[in-house]
């Protein structure tokens, strides 16, 4: 069974997901707006999720505002939550291509592919059917292990010295 959070104000796109994913083995969780996708991401672990950027009915939206899907991968970022897979899916390429950066650089596992392609569908059924894993750990692990071989290398120096 895999629990997914689909962010998606259009709800068109929401039916289209749920058409083609929902099974008995799937949970899924759909939401319109950030602060929803957020009170989500609080209370649950999410094994994939899938994310919009411009939210409310507009397009080309500011990625400052906290009414967008940046606002979601803000929370995602300084809370370091333990998620599963993303994939961005917004049709803005500007504000995309940044929550992807943002994601990526935070130890997330994230993909950038626009909602509708053949390709999104193609990674969504291979990552509900496991067959795309998440491979990177969080990034506070990271963290850790950077700073432990630079640990060793200090006592190494500290011994030989």
């Amino acid at each position: 069974m895999k629990n997914i959070l689909f962010l998606d104000d259009d709800l068109k796109r929401t039916e289209e997901f749920l058409n083609n994913f929902s099974n008995s083995n799937n949970v899924i969780t759909t939401v319109e707006n950030a602060e929803e996708c957020i009170n989500k991401l609080k209370d649950f672990k999410f094994d994939f999720i899938s994310l919009d950027h411009d939210l409310g009915g507009e397009i080309f939206v500011d990625s400052s505002r906290k009414d967008t899907g940046m606002e979601v991968v803000r929370f995602l970022n300084s809370n370091k939550t333990n998620q599963g897979l993303i994939i961005v899916h917004s049709y803005n390429p500007v504000a995309s291509a940044g929550m992807f950066i943002e994601l990526n650089s935070n130890g997330y596992e994230a993909f950038q592919i626009k909602f509708g392609s053949s390709e999104y569908f193609d990674k969504v059924s291979k990552i509900l059917d496991g067959k795309i894993i998440r491979y990177k750990s969080n990034k506070t692990y990271f963290k850790k292990s950077t700073f432990s071989d630079k640990l060793k290398k200090y006592i190494k120096f500290i011994v030989k010295g």
